[in-house]
């Protein structure tokens, strides 16, 4: 009894022919007035965010990325595909036309006498024959199915075109993770560097003083031990920034050492934070929350599309052609014809309306989708202020430790040549000022990391200004790569 009211009363969510001009839905989910951060009443910039890092080595890199990148080019194929779907689809409004073409030659033979024998004569006719026909149809659209068809596919196009713009966002900012995690590893590197040559100087100041009698083995032996701790952390940084300089080249559309990349090992000064705006204008400027949209709409125009699949569907059909007897006259007559034709399922088992509930479970699954695709994005964005907000009171604090960490060095170190204690303090201020040293490192990449986060949380429209990335050429690699040793 539902599948019949259904299919008699064709239901305002599914049938197209009864959908408003605008599309757009609201968010299937309670939307906050606004973040817990940031300034939302700022205008959030709509341009390429990492600019505003100042930073011309990542610009220099974005470029490339966005050139060459493969899974952008997938991203952009695949909307060529959907596309061309969607052409497919649309097609269904035009009438077909089809030529068709025969001809035959036939030999009758029948008896007109007898031979003397008694055997019998027969006589041959010949006959030439051929047919030229041209076949026209149209489907009127009376219950919208094509309408609801061809719309579904349209907004698969639609959706796709946002693939795209979330899979730039996701890439820039991949690049620029990829980036400044490499800056800092060369910072690591640098600063190991340093500490080895400031534990090299420790060690010679404690053998100087073995020899003078007054120091001990012990402090000798723990000192080297300081030295090849710190050398022994070089291999493993090396091999990070190896690893990371691969990633980018994959990222850019290379192979892994064949791209050249600046030699920076400093961090740009962080931008001021960014208007973020207010959590409803958040669900219009995130290419995933609108392509989760654009497929509900589509999902929507599939179950109008099922719903008229049960109700009668008209056609036209006509066909001109010419009989063809003779060569000589070219034709001896012309075949006309013009048909209406009118399909009305009565039994089919159960299937037309299985497929109505089909389409409608796709389409409660498409807007459970999208709700969970714009409570990820609110998640997103409070995430990224709630840790930029605190990773800048954890560097106030480490560089609070740094400090302290530096005096208690000089401290001991003062108190260990004035006889007052013994060197094993010494050996641990240093260690722990070494450590606070990386760490304060790590903490401002990952201030920048939030940064970055948070600025692809807020999606923006600078995408549409991308083509098709093309797959990176010898020609290419001459001017924008080179082999590194």
């Amino acid at each position: 009894m539902r599948r019949a009211v259904l299919a008699m009363t064709a239901t305002l969510s599914g049938c197209a022919w009864l959908h408003p001009v605008d599309h757009e839905r609201p968010a299937p989910v309670i939307v906050p007035e606004q973040f817990s951060g940031g300034t939302a009443t700022s205008s959030v910039a709509e341009g390429r965010w990492w600019s505003a890092f100042g930073d011309d080595a990542l610009d220099d890199l974005e470029k490339r990325a966005f050139s060459h990148n493969l899974d952008l080019r997938r991203a952009f194929l695949r909307l060529e595909r959907a596309m061309a779907v969607s052409d497919g689809a649309n097609a269904a409004w035009w009438p077909t036309l089809d030529a068709s073409g025969n001809i035959s030659h036939s030999q009758r033979a029948f008896p007109t006498g007898r031979n003397p024998d008694g055997s019998p004569i027969f006589g041959i006719v010949e006959q030439n024959s051929g047919q030229l026909q041209l076949a026209a149809g149209y489907e009127l659209d009376v219950f919208g199915r094509i309408k609801s068809q061809t719309s579904a596919a349209d907004f698969d196009v639609l959706a796709s075109r946002y693939d795209v713009d979330a899979m730039a966002m996701s890439i820039s900012a991949q690049v620029a993770e990829a980036w400044y995690q490499l800056v800092e590893q060369r910072a690591v590197l640098q600063l190991i560097d340093a500490q080895v040559e400031a534990n090299d100087t420790y060690l010679e100041l404690t053998e100087a003083r073995f020899g003078e009698g007054l120091a001990t083995a012990l402090d000798v032996l723990q000192q080297r031990q300081q030295v090849a701790g710190a050398k022994a952390q070089r291999p493993l940084v090396q091999a990070r920034i190896q690893t990371l300089e691969n990633q980018l080249a994959v990222l850019l559309g290379a192979p892994p050492k064949q791209v050249e990349l600046a030699g920076q090992d400093a961090f740009p000064e962080l931008p001021p934070l960014p208007g973020i705006g207010v959590p409803a204008e958040l669900v219009r400027r995130r290419p995933d929350v609108r392509a989760a949209e654009a497929r509900v709409v589509a999902a929507d125009y599939r179950v109008g599309a099922a719903i008229a699949a049960r109700f009668p569907a008209l056609r036209l059909d006509g066909s001109l052609g010419l009989q063809i007897f003779s060569i000589a006259t070219f034709f001896d007559g012309i075949i006309r014809s013009l048909t209406a034709s009118l399909l009305a399922p009565i039994f089919d088992g159960g299937r037309r309306a299985a497929d109505v509930d089909a389409a409608e479970a796709t389409l409660e699954d498409a807007v459970t989708a999208y709700g969970q695709t714009v409570l990820v994005a609110f998640q997103e964005v409070e995430d990224a202020l709630a840790r930029e907000k605190r990773q800048r009171e954890y560097l106030v604090e480490i560089d609070r430790q740094a400090d302290a960490a530096k005096k208690t060095l000089d401290e001991a170190l003062n108190r260990y040549l004035a006889g007052l204690t013994e060197y094993l303090q010494v050996l641990t201020a240093l260690r722990q000022f070494q450590q606070v040293e990386q760490q304060q490192l790590s903490a401002q990449r990952q201030l920048i990391s939030y940064r970055i986060q948070l600025c692809r949380s807020l999606g923006g429209s600078w995408m549409r200004e991308l083509e098709r990335p093309e797959l990176l050429s010898a020609a290419d690699e001459s001017t924008e790569t080179k082999a590194k040793p």
